[in-house]
Formats: structure tokens, sequence, C-alpha cells
């Protein structure tokens, strides 16, 4: 199930289509009209689902109670269908700060409720709100080119070896989740000079 309510507003129409074919070409058949402008394929599929209007919408099944969805069962456009539609409610129902992302850091993001700080020998701290970023001469931080613009960072320690970056949550994590299954914790790093990396 897909709740796309804003890609929805921002189209002039809007297709739901599985398996398509081969390179698209099922679907191309009811997009583009014939040699003479006329339409080639109707539209003739129905959902065989209802279409929720949240994210965190449960009751999405014929006969549930509370039974409320964006599109109900069997909704379905021909070329001859009314199908304008009001701007639809954007409200999701799920907040970013809920969500427990599988990736901590990303394309020079951090997930929701995560900082970086960086940090004196002595305890003296700074949370990174933009960059570069630096605290006094023990530590700077820079966005750089990986694979991505600006989707990395690099760290220079120049001053205190026991300066050190931290990720920090701004509350308790659960990973029972993540844990039921093969959990791992990847970093990608690469360490210049003759520097030790203790994590």
């Amino acid at each position: 199930m897909l709740w796309a309510i804003r890609e929805i507003n921002a189209s002039h129409a809007f297709v739901a289509a599985w398996l398509p074919g081969s390179e698209g070409a099922g679907i191309a058949d009811v997009f583009l009209r014939d040699p003479d402008d006329g339409i080639h394929y109707d539209f003739k599929g129905k959902p065989s689902f209802s279409w929720p209007r949240r994210a965190d919408q449960h009751a999405i099944n014929v006969l549930q109670q509370d039974y409320r969805p964006q599109f109900p069962f069997g909704n379905g456009l021909t070329y001859t269908s009314r199908g304008d539609l009001a701007p639809l409610s954007e409200t999701s129902g799920v907040s970013l700060a809920q969500a427990q992302p599988a990736h901590y850091y990303g394309l020079g993001l951090l997930a929701p409720r995560l900082s970086l700080t960086l940090e004196t020998a002595d305890r003296r701290a700074v949370s990174i709100k933009t960059l570069p970023a630096a605290i006094e001469d023990s530590i700077r931080i820079v966005a750089v080119d990986h694979r991505r613009q600006e989707d990395a960072r690099r760290v220079t320690w120049s001053g205190s070896a026991r300066a050190r970056l931290s990720l920090i949550a701004d509350a308790g994590k659960d990973l029972t989740r993540e844990a039921n299954g093969d959990m791992q914790l990847s970093l990608a790093l690469r360490v210049s000079g003759n520097e030790r990396l203790s994590l």
C-alpha cells in the first residue's frame, strides 16, 4: 500500500500500474492515442484494494469499522469519467520524528532526532548546526563530495588526540525489530595520515 497524496496533488493525471509490460509497453497502449488521434485502449483496471487517506490509516478494508479511505475499493476511471479532484489533505499522520530509519546517516543528512557533536579533550562540546564547523584548533568538520555533492564529511584532528566527533540520539532507540534479523552496523571510512581510529 502506498500513500501518495502529495504526488497526486502535484499531478495533472495519476496512474497506478503494476507489471506494465516490457519497457512500459503495456501502459503505453493506454497513454498514447491511435494514428487517428482516437483512444487506442481505454482504462479498465480497478484496484483490488482501497487507497488510504493517510499514511497511518489501518481501516482500509471494506466492512471494517471507520472505513473511510481516500479512494474506496473498486474505484477507477476511464477517459470519459470526471476525474477532477479538489486538493487533497496532505496530512500523513506520521512524523519524521516517529520513524526508525535503517540508515542513521546518508547523502549528507542525519536521520531524525540525531545530531553530530564536536568535543575537546576537556569535555567542551559544540553541536553541529551548519558546516564547516570547528572547536578551537582541536577538530574540524567540512562537507565533501564522495558519490554525490556534499554527501560525506571530512573530519580533521589537528590538536588533542582526545578530541572526538560523536553521533548522539535525542532519546534511546529501540532496535528490537532490527536485531531480530541479520543486523549490522556499516560504516564507510577512509583514514588519512598516521591517525589512530577508535570506534
